[in-house]
């Protein structure tokens, strides 16, 4: 009786420690808390995505001596804070200055890629952020002029659909959600909304009126400007542009955006 009993703790033991040597391995899922019940594996805790909560199953499946999973995981709000635009630790208060509407359609696998890496950086001394408006901001905010970006959002839409990586219209319908926020939902441009006074208007990136596209008569000539800055004619373009964030775009999302862009439909500039 003895030995048997011993027998089976040591196989409990055996199996744990394979479960904590495959989440270790994984540094998504590597605080994934687990009980270990003959054979039957509960996972425990909070993930980035949706698809680490499926992976995190693949993975206990995969421990030979596991009978099934119990996956009682659940996605972090981070990275339901960056879609959404709501505080979810203040009781659904808006998220001040978060550009949520160009984050909203992001797949669960790249958002929770996102918050991934932003863990991996090494930790900084810093202080808490503070938030100091304009008094003009201040009082066109008070007077609903300037949304929040949650009021932006239409949180009735289901999660985005994973899009196939490749230099497709598809795929750039998906890159060109991180236009939105200060070229419009159409992509027509105009005054950035809540942007300070002297930015000047967002490009139209559609083939209509006063279009910024036809500049560019080839995917190529709008990667160089994504990576130097300036215009195919060598003027700078303005430095409200996220250049920082896009000159490391790889060539298959800038030509998915060119082709996608190319679809459009065309509306007058300044009409967003």
């Amino acid at each position: 009786m003895a030995e048997g009993q011993s027998k089976a703790k040591a196989g409990k033991n055996a199996l744990k420690q394979q479960l904590h040597d495959k989440f270790a391995s994984d540094p998504a899922l590597a605080n994934v808390k687990f009980r270990v019940n003959k054979g039957v594996v509960t996972l425990i805790g909070k993930v980035d995505s949706a698809d680490e909560v499926a992976r995190a199953k693949e993975l206990a499946m995969s421990v030979d001596g596991v009978k099934s999973v119990r996956n009682r995981l659940k996605v972090a709000s981070t990275s339901a804070a960056a879609g959404s635009g709501i505080n979810p630790s203040e009781a659904g208060r808006p998220l001040l200055v978060m550009p949520s509407q160009d984050y909203n359609r992001l797949s669960d696998a790249d958002a929770g890629a996102l918050i991934a890496y932003t863990k991996s950086l090494p930790a900084t001394a810093g202080e808490g952020a503070v938030i100091r408006f304009p008094f003009l901001i201040k009082a066109l905010y008070a007077a609903g002029v300037v949304p929040d970006a949650a009021e932006l959002i239409d949180h009735t839409l289901p999660p985005a659909a994973p899009v196939p990586v490749g230099a497709t219209v598809e795929h750039g319908n998906y890159v060109a959600n991180m236009c939105i926020g200060c070229h419009g939902p159409g992509l027509g441009g105009g005054k950035i909304p809540g942007g300070p006074p002297e930015w000047p208007a967002a490009s139209n990136l559609t083939a209509g009126q006063g279009s910024a596209l036809a500049r560019y008569e080839s995917s190529e000539k709008l990667r160089a400007m994504f990576r130097t800055g300036k215009r195919p004619d060598g003027s700078a373009v303005s430095k409200v542009m996220p250049f920082q964030s896009l000159r490391v775009l790889n060539d298959t999302d800038v030509d998915a955006l060119y082709a996608y862009l190319k679809t459009v439909a065309p509306r007058v500039a300044g009409s967003r």
